[in-house]
């Protein structure tokens, strides 16, 4: 008895050293430096910067209440100033080039950052000017309408970088594959006065030439080519190479799908001819699921379902499912672009064997049905 004793206490004494060393290891760090805890900043300014995120920019962040096992993050000099560059470039981002922040520290049981930002005045757009070389023609109205910057605003960079993505969208969806964009923008923190210009070369228009396809093995190129937004011969876009390329995607038939002109191309080459480069991706699933129902009991369902069936880019998903008092098959076949470009077709077959306490039932279904979007989101069904 005393011996059994003596070796329990022993393998107690080995796993409680075995916690300890665990303990030690994860929060001994902790338990030395809590004294540095880092706790999560905190800004005392106006209403109009309090709006922004300023917190979540440093690298410096206290640790999550729901992950224990992470090591505390502690207060340190240089993460504290890298974090408040980064809070002094945001406002300078959205036209406060004034800013001044000063920090203070609160301690409770971690270190709190209270930043105190005085932002000063904010930069208003004093003009905004658009010009088109070399034709000095006037700039497009629709398109102004769709600027974010305008005169007496306030400056903002990121709305001025996104005032030169729309510029540059309009052109290129309208054939200027070629177009350049020069912006401009002249800071006074003097006067507190921006000035911005966009100086716009468009090019030369040009078209879609042909389409060169790569990447294909079990699909037909027929099948491909009918997912085609952008057509030989039509004006170059770039919105509908992006609505081709969402088309293809939404077919899932492929895992990657590159679609751009082809490179090296001269300046004003028209047509520009295309390059589709697809990577196709497996076209069968197999799906299986168990669960528990309150009436059948246990029950299992298996699926399997071909994207690219009989070759033509119809879609089948055979069904099985089964239990202690009911047996159920389905097929369900859908036809994308059935009889017109905007048509849709289904066919389901399903059969079924439920078990009554007296006599069994088979059930069986044909059922078939047409869509047609009539307008852009409302489709009209025949079945």
């Amino acid at each position: 008895m005393t011996k059994n004793m003596s070796e329990l206490l022993k393998n107690n004494a080995y796993i409680i050293s075995l916690f300890l060393m665990f303990f030690t290891q994860v929060f001994g760090e902790d338990l030395k430096s809590s004294s540095n805890i880092f706790g999560g900043w905190e800004i005392i300014s106006s209403e109009e910067v309090l709006d922004k995120d300023l917190t979540s920019l440093p690298k410096l962040q206290p640790r999550p209440w729901y992950t224990p096992w992470r090591k505390h993050s502690y207060v340190d000099k240089d993460e504290i100033s890298s974090g408040l560059k980064s809070m002094e470039r945001m406002l300078e981002l959205d036209g406060f080039y004034d800013a001044k922040l000063d920090i203070t520290w609160k301690k409770e049981e971690k270190w709190t950052a209270s930043v105190n930002v005085k932002e000063g005045e904010r930069l208003v757009l004093d003009s905004v000017d658009w010009k088109i070389v070399p034709s000095n023609d006037l700039f497009p109205e629709d398109l102004q309408e769709t600027m974010a910057l305008r005169e007496g605003s306030y400056f903002s960079e990121l709305k001025f970088q996104d005032d030169q993505q729309r510029i540059l969208s309009y052109y290129l969806n309208r054939g200027h594959l070629w177009v350049k964009v020069e912006p401009k923008a002249q800071l006074s923190k003097t006067s507190v006065k921006a000035k911005v210009r966009y100086i716009i070369t468009p090019g030369p228009k040009t078209s879609f030439g042909k389409t060169k396809i790569k990447g294909l093995q079990g699909l037909k190129k027929d099948l491909i080519e009918r997912e085609f937004v952008h057509m030989e011969g039509e004006l170059y876009s770039a919105k509908a190479l992006r609505q081709t390329r969402a088309n293809l995607i939404s077919t899932r038939w492929f895992r990657s799908v590159i679609l751009t002109p082809e490179p090296n191309l001269d300046v004003g080459e028209s047509p520009v001819p295309l390059i589709l480069t697809l990577q196709e991706a497996e076209p069968r699933t197999i799906g299986l699921g168990v669960g528990v129902g309150s009436e059948e009991g246990p029950r299992m369902r298996v699926s399997w379902l071909h994207r690219n069936w009989l070759s033509k880019g119809w879609s089948n998903k055979v069904q099985l499912e089964a239990s202690f008092i009911e047996l159920n098959f389905k097929s369900t076949v859908d036809i994308p672009k059935a009889f017109l470009p905007e048509g849709h077709g289904q066919g389901i077959l399903s059969y079924g064997l439920i078990n009554e306490d007296e006599y069994d039932v088979l059930v069986g279904e044909v059922e078939a049905n047409w869509a047609y979007d009539v307008f852009e989101k409302t489709p009209m069904t025949f079945g």
